[in-house]
């Protein structure tokens, strides 16, 4: 048994929400004979955000959103103050 409801962080009005942080996670200094990585794809874990390094090349961080959060910044207005304040740091 897990210490809170799993499946309701994917209904309609969800009480928990799951985000994992990568930011720190070296996924690009990983080299097995053929270089580093030039684009590494996060699992797919159903987390609601997870933070995740951006390539090098790039820098940063992307952030990716699933579930009810994806729907949800979906709906914002793209005057939205909260959307604008992600621009500010996108590449």
């Amino acid at each position: 048994m897990t210490p809170f409801n799993v499946p309701a962080m994917y209904g309609d009005k969800p009480t928990i929400m799951c985000i994992n942080n990568f930011s720190k996670f070296p996924i690009y200094s990983v080299d097995f004979g053929n270089g580093i990585p030039i684009r590494a794809i996060p699992h797919n874990l159903g987390d609601s955000m997870l933070i995740w390094p951006a390539p090098p090349e790039q820098g940063g961080l992307e952030i990716y959103f699933a579930s009810v959060v994806a729907h949800a910044v979906n709906k914002l207005s793209a005057k939205d103050p909260w959307l604008e304040e992600m621009r500010q740091f996108s590449g």
